[in-house]
């Protein structure tokens, strides 16, 4: 091992000239090691931490939405009463309608009492408001939907057949 004295005098036996290059050498490479070692993988931390903060909040936000459509669903009470006068596409289409919605085609029903509709274009909530007034209201019930996120990411394509009678 070389001992202090011994570096001191290489130190000192050389040039002014030779002293100050190698200083600013030094001075470089303690920044590159800081730069490399410490700065590089915290500006890596930061980015992975916003991103997995917009991920977080991305979650949250669709949480409390399923939340409150949830609490709005528990709140609805009292058994459907359904306007046995009109007929059950009838009630469908006037329910999306009062959501803003439009079908591709009217509401079909079919001989066994079920109604087939399509919406091409369905904010998520306008869809929930309006099978939860259609069960509640109308007592029609959602027996099969197929549902397909729109590349916008705002909307759905939502195939639909309804039946009227107990939840299933």
């Amino acid at each position: 091992m070389i001992s202090r004295a011994a570096l001191a005098d290489a130190w000192y036996r050389r040039s002014a000239g030779e002293r100050t290059a190698l200083a600013v050498l030094a001075v470089l490479v303690a920044v590159a090691i800081i730069v490399f070692v410490v700065i590089v993988p915290l500006t890596g931390a930061v980015a992975r931490t916003r991103a997995d903060t917009l991920r977080i909040e991305a979650l949250l936000a669709a949480a409390r939405a399923d939340h409150g459509i949830d609490a709005a669903l528990a709140r609805s009470a009292g058994a459907p009463v359904a306007d046995a006068t009109v007929a059950p596409a009838t009630r469908v289409a006037r329910a999306l309608a009062g959501q803003g919605l439009v079908p591709l085609a009217p509401p079909r029903s079919s001989a066994d009492g079920s109604v087939d509709v399509i919406v091409s274009a369905a904010p998520f909530g306008a869809l929930v408001r309006t099978l939860d007034t259609l069960a509640r209201h109308d007592d029609l019930h959602v027996e099969r939907a197929v549902l397909a996120r729109l590349a916008d990411g705002h909307a759905l394509r939502a195939e639909l057949t309804l039946r009227a009678g107990a939840a299933r």
